[in-house]
């Protein structure tokens, strides 16, 4: 599988998105996404969903691309399917098989055809579920079966990861465990995690933009103070309600 080269920077480039008897979701929507992990945090229905699902191939945009450059080259190239992870909001559980055949399983939909046992065994590990092997996918608690889905969505080795809405539905302690998780980079040069509950993710994101209404109306540093952010995101909000 051919990969990225040095800290590639993920590009949507003027992307209109509209579903059927609908206003458009995204509109001439452009942002560039660094190397690292990035919150993008919004309220609900301000086309975080969408926008991933147009990055991970699932939705086609009337117009517009996906596309990465590296440090290196700034030649834009089209981001090869294979080489993205997607963790959506449900988390979907194959009925009669367990967990690690229904990991193999998306190794094989991903390409994968070679050492599949191997490498489906070092996704589970590297989510917590080494424990559950053999369990059926659906005796999994609700935790447990979102980890699944992540070790689906890592098993191929993705460069860019695209998360939707992880914490969502997760008690407190598997919120902390699937933020701890995702801390460790996962092996993606890009993971972009979209989400309306910042609070478990912020310590292990490096960059915040904020989308409302389709568009990116803010971003900066995680770096910055959880009062810094709030702020920004409340001001964020505001503008749109008042636009």
């Amino acid at each position: 599988m051919t990969r990225l080269t040095l800290h590639p920077a993920l590009h949507v480039d003027l992307v209109t998105f509209r579903y059927k008897r609908a206003s458009a979701t995204l509109r001439d929507f452009s942002w560039t996404f660094p190397a690292g992990r990035t919150l993008l945090l919004g309220p609900n229905g301000s086309g975080k969903s969408t926008l991933l699902r147009v990055i991970a191939g699932l939705l086609k945009p009337s117009s517009g691309r996906v596309a990465y450059s590296s440090d290196t080259n700034a030649q834009m190239t089209k981001l090869p399917a294979r080489q993205i992870g997607y963790l959506p909001q449900e988390s979907p559980r194959v009925r009669g098989l367990s967990v690690q055949q229904q990991v193999e399983y998306s190794a094989w939909l991903a390409g994968l055809n070679l050492n599949l046992s191997k490498t489906s065994i070092e996704a589970i590990d590297r989510v917590h579920l080494l424990d559950k092997l053999r369990t059926p996918t659906t005796s999994l608690s609700g935790g447990e079966a979102r980890r699944l889905n992540l070790a689906c969505a890592i098993v191929h080795s993705p460069d860019v990861l695209l998360l939707d809405e992880p914490t969502t539905g997760l008690d407190p302690v598997e919120r902390i465990n699937l933020a701890e998780i995702i801390g460790n980079r996962m092996g993606a040069e890009n993971i972009i995690t979209a989400t309306h509950e910042a609070e478990a993710l912020m310590d292990v994101s490096t960059d915040i933009a904020i989308l409302v209404g389709g568009k990116i109306t803010d971003s900066f540093p995680a770096t910055n103070s959880t009062s810094e952010w709030l702020d920004r995101y409340r001001s964020a909000l505001s503008r749109e309600n008042h636009s």
